[in-house]
């Protein structure tokens, strides 16, 4: 009898301790897209003081997180060719995350191709 009321009682302790620690986490929905709508697929959402907690959007540009504070949560949000975009979530569920092309002049980018190649390879 005392072995089955220990083991119960750890059981509950385990249950109970799973169900408060997802009751401070909060999930977290929204789209990366750029200025004219286009969706931004592949982009990195993490948050910003713990880089363990992100995602990457999908082929709508849709990402969902979930967040350990979502108070105080700032999220970092970047893509190649788009400036960083930081966004603060202030207990939002939902974002809606616009990114501004990066200003790349061609000057900076050089692109050097020579040798040669056999037909079969």
């Amino acid at each position: 009898m005392k072995k089955f009321s220990y083991r119960c009682m750890v059981l509950l302790l385990f249950l109970a301790g799973g169900c408060i620690g997802t009751a401070y986490a909060q999930l977290v929905k929204g789209i990366v897209s750029e200025a004219d709508g286009t969706p931004v697929i592949g982009a990195s959402v993490v948050l910003s003081d713990n880089t363990s907690v992100g995602t990457t959007t999908g082929l709508d540009g849709s990402f969902s997180l979930e967040l350990p504070n979502a108070q105080s949560a700032v999220l970092s949000v970047s893509y190649i060719g788009f400036q960083t975009k930081e966004v603060a979530v202030n207990n939002q569920r939902t974002l809606a995350i616009v990114l501004e092309v990066a200003d790349i002049s061609l000057d900076e980018v050089v692109f050097i191709g020579y040798g040669t190649v056999k037909r079969r390879d």
